[in-house]
């Protein structure tokens, strides 16, 4: 069983803030409670870290965290994490256990157990932080995360990654406030058919690419926004990490 010293009810890790739970649930509750709570349940970016950092507080035991057969956003799990008996061939073991010790794993299990569970919250940003860009509204997040977990960042705040009418009207605006000049990650892909870019709305993207783009086939399959001098788009690998840009819906 899990025997807990005294944490900090909300903490940081990286770009990351998590709570963890003082009572035991099955997973489905555990969800749904860190839903309510204005979260959901953690998918935490740095297993390795979050690990650590219960360790120093005594922090041992089995905690329900965000995933099935793979993450809640999609994403596929680091497979040095994954206990030697994790399976998919368990139809009764279908979510994702965090079990804390001094050789921390995580491995399916029963989701009707009760277990203790791990909360992700999400930051709140507020009104003026928002770039209005002729009908569209505009949230940079500075963090680096993958194109899904980009995408689930952009939904706990109501919105989605953002799919903008013009490039340029975009570029000027990151431009007056000196948010220019990175990558962005933008809510466009071919990834259900290969060399189909589309928007998430299923239009076609019809903006301008970076001279000799898309050309990463099958290895890169999500939008990439590059807006250093004249704005364009590239093919990027999904999993990569880069900065992005929510729209509000």
């Amino acid at each position: 069983d899990s025997k807990q010293s005294v944490i900090p009810k909300f903490f940081k890790i990286g770009s990351e803030h998590f709570l963890v739970t003082q009572n035991k649930v099955n997973w489905a509750t555990a969800r749904r409670l860190c839903n309510e709570s204005g979260g959901s349940l953690a998918e935490p970016e740095d297993l390795f870290k979050l690990h650590m950092y219960l360790m120093k507080y005594h922090i041992a035991g089995n905690f329900w965290i965000g995933g099935s057969d793979a993450w809640l956003s999609g994403e596929n799990f680091n497979k040095k994490w994954i206990n030697e008996k994790f399976t998919k061939k368990d139809y009764e073991k279908n979510c994702l256990l965090f079990n804390i010790s001094s050789f921390s794993t995580i491995r399916d299990h029963n989701c009707y157990q009760n277990e203790y569970y791990i909360c992700e919250q999400i930051v709140n940003y507020h009104e003026d932080d928002f770039i209005q860009v002729g009908s569209q509204n505009f949230l940079v997040v500075e963090e680096m995360k993958s194109w899904s977990a980009a995408r689930k960042y952009c939904h706990s705040l109501g919105g989605d990654l953002a799919q903008p009418n013009n490039l340029l009207l975009l570029q000027n605006n990151l431009d007056t406030k000196n948010l220019s000049g990175s990558d962005y990650w933008l809510g466009g892909s071919d990834i259900e058919n290969e060399g189909e870019w589309i928007w998430l709305s299923g239009a076609n993207i019809k903006e301008k690419w970076r001279q000799g783009q898309p050309g990463g086939y099958y290895a890169e399959n999500c939008l990439d926004f590059q807006s250093l001098g004249v704005p364009s788009l590239n093919d990027y690998e999904c999993n990569s990490k880069l900065k992005f840009i929510c729209e509000k819906l």
